[in-house]
């Protein structure tokens, strides 16, 4: 394939009239649980001056909680185009950590998938924009000045495929909030994401509608979403986009988009004869109240971001360098009243000589 070009399987042969058997498969992993955890803390308490009142003696606190799980994951395939999953108390125990980080900065770290139940055809529900990140489901909830753990109960998806590049899947979770409390009853979190996607032109080219839905006993969140990809001569010209509304109880509707349009080709004259140049420009938009975190992750909100640039860069194969690309590119944030928050400005070069320096 020429080097300009993007893509490397989208561009393989297709063996047509083949008879593939229709696959079924049904996996079913069950677990179980036992867990009993006594606590006991002996105190003294304070005064009304502030300091410990050792005269009244020592206060107990403890608690004796006991816990026992049962659950399976069960996935069905009843061919080769659908996928279902179920997963009942979903035990993710084994699943590598997440690593430990102190976050100096105002926003909120990113973290990976790991567990099996969400990363399997995660790739469906990925946008520009991130409307799903499967990590706010089971995640800690904030409440009164303390985080209290969330237990998924039962979570199922349902995706698959269908001739033409047309995509669906939907996933669908229940959680509840673990805290011993009489008067809080509705201890219940909802999360419903929905997506359909459609090859149009090409290969290269689809547009797609996505909704998260999630209500706890606090808030309600119902994000919709709108993107494409297009793909032009032979994809060396591409725009992408998304559009994101955002509806919460506590406030109107909100909006954000970002999109960004390029164009990769070969020279093939003049001294830059066989680099190969990338244009792009990217721009995003996110109004001042836009909340898209209780099932996506979005960094900040209240925010205008122009990203430009050019670059080239060459197969060389000469007698000393093997290959060199060069960029230059311009980056500008501001709030929606215009203040800047960023002002960059790079230029970066980088040269591989047949000694691997």
């Amino acid at each position: 394939l020429p080097s300009e070009i993007n893509g490397i399987i989208s561009h393989y042969g297709h063996l047509k009239g083949l008879e593939i058997p229709q696959q079924k498969n049904l996996s079913i992993q069950p677990y179980a649980t036992y867990g009993n955890t006594e606590y006991n803390n002996l105190y003294y308490q304070y005064n009304s001056l502030g300091t410990l009142d050792f005269d009244q003696g020592l206060s107990k606190y403890g608690y004796n909680n006991f816990n026992s799980r049962f659950g399976a994951d069960i996935v069905y395939s009843p061919n080769n185009y659908l996928s279902l999953e179920y997963a009942l108390n979903p035990d993710f125990g084994q699943v590598e950590q997440d690593p430990s980080q102190i976050n100096f900065t105002g926003f909120e770290i990113y973290y990976d998938e790991k567990r099996p139940f969400f990363n399997s055809n995660q790739i469906v529900f990925d946008t520009p924009i991130e409307i799903f990140y499967s990590k706010r489901i089971g995640d800690n909830i904030y409440l009164n000045n303390y985080n209290y753990e969330t237990n998924i109960n039962h979570a199922i998806k349902f995706s698959g495929t269908k001739p033409g590049g047309f995509l669906y899947a939907v996933l669908m979770a229940k959680s509840s909030i673990d805290i011993n409390d009489d008067i809080m009853t509705d201890k219940q979190i909802n999360a419903v994401v929905s997506r359909l996607r459609k090859n149009i032109l090409n290969e290269s080219s689809y547009v797609g509608i996505m909704n998260t839905f999630y209500k706890d006993f606090r808030d309600e969140s119902n994000i919709l979403s709108f993107d494409g990809m297009f793909g032009l001569l032979d994809n060396k010209f591409k725009i992408d986009g998304q559009v994101v509304l955002s509806e919460l109880e506590s406030s109107k509707l909100e909006k954000g988009y970002s999109y960004e349009v390029s164009y990769t080709d070969k020279i093939s004259r003049g001294f830059l004869d066989d680099n190969i140049v990338d244009i792009w420009i990217n721009h995003e938009k996110y109004s001042r109240l836009l909340d898209i975190n209780y099932l996506g992750y979005l960094k900040r909100n209240d925010l205008k971001k122009h990203h430009y640039g050019i670059a080239l860069s060459k197969q060389v194969n000469g007698n000393h360098i093997k290959d060199y690309s060069f960029n230059i590119q311009n980056l500008i944030s501001k709030n929606i009243k215009g203040v800047i928050i960023d002002k960059d400005i790079s230029l970066n070069i980088l040269t591989s000589y047949i000694n691997n320096m």
